[in-house]
């Protein structure tokens, strides 16, 4: 029991870092609507409206992981995180679409920041892919 509690505590914690870097990716690209150049970059909109959905399955997760932290071990909590895991994962492939997209059609000297959006991407799905190794230690594949 104490391996497992340390595995689901590993897997909150990974949701949590991706979470945050979630934050952050969502903050950098809702700026871009803002700057009169950035406001209508090809690929900005997907990026969007994949983000919304993501967050929430990143929310989602967090909060039934530390649900199962304080001790509710419900089969339809491991069910919601299981599904957060998988809906998250097909959304953030929508938005390296659209950041792969932003990157070519950015101006010269916004690449930079798009680039910082697609290295917090990064993260954020390095960090989600632990959570996700965690959840299948304890409970076995996502299915898909």
């Amino acid at each position: 029991m104490m391996r497992q509690t340390e595995t689901v505590r590993q897997m909150v914690e990974a949701l949590s870092n991706s979470l945050y870097a979630e934050e952050i990716v969502c903050s950098m690209a809702s700026q871009l609507h803002y700057i009169p150049e950035m406001a209508n970059l090809n690929g900005l909109k997907e990026t969007h409206d994949a983000l919304v959905p993501a967050s929430y399955h990143r929310v989602t997760a967090v909060g039934t992981g530390n649900r199962i932290l304080q001790g509710d071990q419900s089969l339809s909590l491991w069910q919601v995180i299981e599904y957060c895991i998988r809906e998250a994962g097909v959304m953030d492939a929508a938005v390296r679409v659209g950041l792969n997209k932003m990157l070519a059609a950015a101006p010269y000297a916004y690449r930079g920041f798009v680039n910082q959006i697609i290295e917090w991407q990064q993260y954020k799905e390095s960090s989600f892919q632990i959570a996700k190794t965690a959840f299948e230690q304890l409970k076995g594949p996502v299915s898909y």
